[in-house]
């Protein structure tokens, strides 16, 4: 698990690995909440995601510690 700090509090919606849905709001298509896990494609990670809950992988995205883009693999999806 990397955290950005000793006060973070994992939480999927903030994860590296996170997939996140979109909605049209105003004609203009935004960013919603998470939708599943890039990293693990099992039903438990995407449920675990669905209800931004966390895993023993999470990556806050406000740490400095680099995304390992090997892990990244299902980016695009």
């Amino acid at each position: 698990m990397i955290l950005c700090g000793k006060d973070c509090t994992p939480c999927c919606d903030f994860c590296t690995h996170v997939k996140h849905g979109t909605v049209v709001v105003d004609g203009k298509r935004v960013t919603s909440g998470p939708v599943g896990c890039k990293l693990h494609k099992d039903k438990e990670h995407q449920d675990v995601a669905v209800t931004c809950g966390y895993c023993d992988d999470f990556h806050c995205f406000q740490s400095l510690v680099p995304v390992d883009r090997e892990m990244q693999e299902g980016d695009g999806e």
